[in-house]
């Protein structure tokens, strides 16, 4: 057992019963703390995943999105999205382009090529981070040896957009002349509940309850729904909670909304925007929880508690919100049913 210092590398070695483990580290802590973990499942019994895993396995940028995949994002929520961005990264590197050549030009390159073909800063930066992702993965398991400066996009702080009641009943309009009722009942949902549109396709239809104590329906967002894993109590009112029962008599599943994925929902939604002429980048169907926002805090009710309500997880989200209007203390329910 020994670390050795190599270079600015740290290269740790284990024998146990024969078998030989090793790891290469950026600093000492990281190999000594390695080792303790090493150590650790030898005691316990435990499978140990950490055997040789060197750069000079050269590993595939594909390959290596793969095993994270694996590992990290096929277990979250958005793996459809996460795999989208995945799929258009690899297509521009290639399948075969070794995960330990991407470098800072490289990565500068990319951004120049989704620039080119419209993406906006906050887009780049999504697609970064995943690849950001996935190389410090490689780098924790010594599939790489490092890691090149990430080239974080400097986002504008974008205005919010939402929707008052007449800007409201002319999608809704929009709507019945495509003639999609599940989607308008899919829209009046969220524009009153507020929920996030993901959250709202996974909410399994025992969720939906009535509260005697406060007369009225409420929906519940467990932790393995919610973005940041923690549960959440939202009120529901009578267009919502209508919303909810046209669903589940409609579809029949056990997910009320789950059919409205991101591709179905873009699909109504470009529909819409022809049949109202509008081509405004900022008219997108996620408005919807902007404008519930927005209404809560226009009809007074508490900054901490609209943040409970749409689940952000910290209060300088919400507070971009409060900064269109004044607040004071009113039922939420009321302001959205009004």
């Amino acid at each position: 057992m020994s670390i050795e210092k190599r270079g600015n590398k740290f290269r740790v070695r284990l024998t146990n019963k024969g078998q030989q483990y090793k790891g290469t580290f950026t600093s000492q802590l990281e190999a000594e703390a390695w080792l303790a973990d090493i150590k650790s499942k030898i005691h316990l019994g435990k499978e140990i995943t950490f055997t040789e895993a060197k750069a000079q396995k050269d590993i595939t940028l594909k390959k290596l999105f793969d095993v994270t995949s694996t590992n990290i994002w096929d277990k979250q929520k958005d793996w459809a999205n996460t795999s989208l961005v995945i799929g258009k990264i690899i297509r521009y590197f290639g399948d075969d382009v070794l995960a330990k050549h991407i470098s800072l030009r490289h990565l500068e390159d990319y951004v120049a090529f989704m620039y080119k073909n419209g993406a906006t800063p906050a887009t780049c930066n999504r697609h970064l981070a995943k690849i950001s992702k996935a190389l410090n993965y490689g780098l924790q398991h010594n599939y790489i040896l490092r890691v090149p400066h990430i080239p974080r996009q400097k986002e504008e702080e974008g205005e919010i957009v939402w929707w008052n009641k007449d800007e409201e009943n002319e999608i809704l309009d929009a709507i019945d002349t495509i003639d999609n009722e599940p989607f308008r009942k899919f829209f009046e949902w969220q524009i009153d509940t507020g929920i996030r549109p993901n959250e709202s396709r996974n909410l399994h239809r025992n969720l939906l309850h009535y509260d005697e104590r406060n007369n009225c329906w409420m929906v519940q967002i467990p932790k393995n729904v919610a973005k940041w894993g923690g549960g959440r109590t939202v009120h529901v009112t009578e267009r919502a909670k209508s919303a909810w029962d046209y669903a589940c008599k409609e579809t029949n599943r056990e997910k009320p909304f789950e059919r409205w994925t991101n591709g179905a929902n873009r699909d109504v939604w470009n529909m819409i925007r022809k049949q109202l002429n509008n081509t405004d980048e900022k008219f997108i169907f996620y408005c919807t929880r902007h404008s519930c926002a927005t209404r809560l805090l226009q009809g007074g009710l508490d900054i901490y508690r609209v943040k409970d309500w749409l689940g952000h997880k910290n209060i300088s989200t919400t507070e971009k919100y409060a900064k269109l209007v004044p607040t004071n203390l009113v039922s939420g329910l009321s302001i959205l049913a009004g």
